[in-house]
């Protein structure tokens, strides 16, 4: 599906032949952006849900800021951000499900002319861990099939290591062998690795902003039992309290039984008390959300055990459901 892109207030047609800056290129377009100015352009989004992923080659990255305000209609959305911390721009976003129009917008806060070549800013189909998949080929599947129906659709998949029993695979090794999580990974190491992680920096006023390329976890000192933040993949790039329980079976569960340290059990105890913090009740209602993100204190009984531990972006996923922000994630509901 392809997305109708229009430069704002001039034609692609006027610029492409009178913009000195802007001109066709292999890959895509060849932009210069003078000081203080700022290139941009609209997306109309022709489905909802999609991925959508700028590239690009700029010498000097780091002066750049790029924006996608997503509207419906004349109204915003959701703002995403994304500052370049290398010249090989990459940046993949995807559009909320209620918006059909993306603006984007790249300023140049530099003190001379910026130059990206090979820029494009397309609908792409994305992994989970950011790359570009290739699709030639696409069965939209909208009702409901039953398992032997949804596996007989795959190509058959040859097992590597052929005769290997079954005990020995990383796998059982890691979940079965083991009482606690990461156990393999870690080994007897473990108390170095979570001293590391309780010595993280400790931020305030971050909630919702960029992640930062050397700080991929802090702790929130503003907010209650003082959680983890961290993004999620490619999906958020913002820090935002997740998965507690990650840090607990990682770090502090295994150095606390293999040392017995009290400062491990007070940490683990501390993420657990926010977990319950940020569960949903009986009633529907969440502390964490009320006391955090009140304009999204809503009652949600539909809700009751799960957790606000993933989504703080709104994602449309395969099956077509729409997982809305502070939902519990499905791995826990």
């Amino acid at each position: 599906m392809k997305a109708t892109i229009r430069v704002i207030f001039l034609s692609v047609f006027l610029i492409l032949l009178f913009a000195p800056g802007l001109v066709n290129a292999d890959r895509g377009l060849t932009v210069t952006i003078l000081p203080g100015d700022a290139y941009s352009l609209d997306v109309k989004l022709t489905s909802i849900g999609k991925s959508y992923v700028l590239k690009g080659e700029c010498e000097n990255p780091e002066a750049l800021q790029c924006f996608v305000q997503w509207m419906k209609d004349e109204s915003l959305i959701r703002k995403d951000v994304y500052v370049p911390d290398n010249g090989s721009l990459y940046w993949a976003v995807y559009a909320p499900a209620n918006a059909n129009i993306g603006v984007v917008e790249i300023r140049n806060t530099a003190k001379e002319k910026l130059v990206i070549k090979d820029f494009s800013f397309s609908q792409e189909v994305v992994s989970a861990s950011g790359e570009i998949k290739e699709v030639s080929e696409i069965e939209d599947i909208c009702e409901p099939l039953d398992p032997k129906e949804y596996w007989s659709l795959f190509p058959p998949l040859p097992l590597p290591h052929q005769g290997r029993i079954i005990q020995m695979h990383p796998i059982f090794n890691r979940f079965f062998e083991f009482g606690f999580i990461n156990t393999a990974e870690f080994g007897m190491d473990i108390a170095r690795k979570t001293d590391e992680m309780m010595n993280v920096p400790v931020k305030n006023d971050m909630l919702g902003m960029p992640v930062e390329k050397d700080l991929p976890d802090i702790i929130a000192g503003d907010i209650r039992y003082n959680p983890y933040m961290k993004g999620h993949s490619t999906y958020s790039t913002k820090y935002y309290p997740r998965r507690m329980q990650d840090y607990i079976e990682s770090y502090f569960l295994p150095a606390y039984i293999l040392s017995e340290d009290p400062k491990y059990l007070a940490r683990m105890e501390e993420l657990l008390a926010f977990l319950q913090y940020s569960q949903w009740k009986e009633d529907g209602s969440n502390d964490f959300v009320k006391e955090v993100f009140p304009e999204y204190n809503a009652l949600h009984p539909e809700w009751y055990g799960g957790f606000d531990y993933l989504f703080d972006w709104e994602w449309l996923d395969a099956y077509r459901y729409l997982w809305r922000l502070h939902e519990p994630d499905h791995h826990v509901s």
